[in-house]
């Protein structure tokens, strides 16, 4: 009589452990639906490797490039934006306004250009394809104008008296920072006749616009090229 009792609650216990939900082999299931969001977070990777790529292609033709020759301005833009806060500070700090070519000209009473300029693409363009000669082995065009004391770097100009002024310098690595020497900056008499407070010149004295174009140049050089119309 124990014997039968003891089979009857074997069976009924074996009954109950195959009607309960999920047991058996449904857990291993689960585990395989879990898998795929690991293998779509791959996917997403190798799209922000692709963005990545397109960048990088668009910055040697924008004069977005990798040199700053330690001036800390790695764009044409951070150029552009240097050249309007030079010539907007200089307004609030200086009467000087300069028409002509550097130690050539005069200075003069009436500011005739625009103290900060608008950018123009064209000019931007047209820049960027001087700079590109430039890095091709092209010589600068205009005339050789170094920096006020000798020994810093020089740049050169022409087209004051036209509807297009184009200044052409070249920063190098080998400086520290934006102090001594550089050709574009408030410490270069030169570079404030040049175009930091200049004005000139004859018909041609309404400078309103700008373009740069950067190109690199060795390790960490740069040429600069400063297109300024009307």
């Amino acid at each position: 009589m124990k014997k039968e009792y003891v089979l009857i609650v074997i069976v009924m216990v074996f009954g109950l452990v195959i009607s309960i939900p999920g047991c058996g082999g449904s857990s291993g299931g689960g585990s395989s639906r879990s898998s795929s969001p690991s293998g779509g977070g791959g996917g997403g990777s190798t799209g922000t490797g692709t963005g990545t790529g397109g960048n990088g292609g668009g910055g040697s033709s924008t004069g977005d490039t990798e040199n700053d020759a330690n001036t800390g301005m790695f764009t044409a833009m951070d150029m552009f934006n240097f050249v309007n806060a030079i010539r907007t500070e200089y307004l609030h700090t200086s009467d000087d306004i300069f028409d002509g070519y550097p130690w050539k000209g005069e200075y003069v009473s009436v500011r005739t250009w625009s103290v900060t300029m608008t950018k123009d693409d064209a000019l931007f363009s047209e820049a960027q394809a001087e700079a590109n000669a430039l890095k091709g082995g092209g010589s600068p065009k205009g005339e050789r104008f170094g920096y006020q004391n000798g020994g810093g770097e020089p740049f050169w100009a022409q087209g004051l008296d036209s509807p297009k002024y184009m200044i052409s310098g070249k920063s190098s690595g080998s400086l520290d920072g934006n102090l001594y020497g550089r050709w574009h900056t408030k410490a270069n008499g030169t570079a404030r006749m040049g175009y930091i407070y200049q004005t000139g010149t004859g018909q041609y004295n309404k400078k309103n616009k700008l373009g740069v174009g950067k190109t690199d140049v060795g390790d960490n050089d740069v040429w600069w090229v400063l297109i300024f119309g009307e």
